[in-house]
């Protein structure tokens, strides 16, 4: 098995390469799990593994911390009222 990091070629049951001790064993960049270094797709979630994953942006709150809002607030008690 070559290496993907510095193609070095490796003996097929290697886990990690013997000259730079990189591991041998591909990852789908979606879900993390062990594929074949010769798969197109991953079996566990079924991405393509020739496209990179789409990062998506984090998820931000309608007010960012140290953001400032002013608020009214009205009250009003009437006497003898209940």
């Amino acid at each position: 098995m070559e290496c993907p990091s510095c193609r070095h070629e490796n003996r097929a049951q290697a886990k990690f390469c013997e000259e730079c001790g990189a591991a041998l064993e591909a990852r789908c960049p979606h879900c993390q799990e062990a594929v074949s270094p010769t798969a197109r797709f991953c079996d566990a979630c079924g991405h393509d593994l020739s496209r990179p994953v789409e990062e998506s942006p984090p998820p931000t709150s309608p007010i960012s911390e140290g953001e400032r809002r002013q608020a009214t607030d009205l009250f009003s008690d009437l006497s003898g009222y209940t």
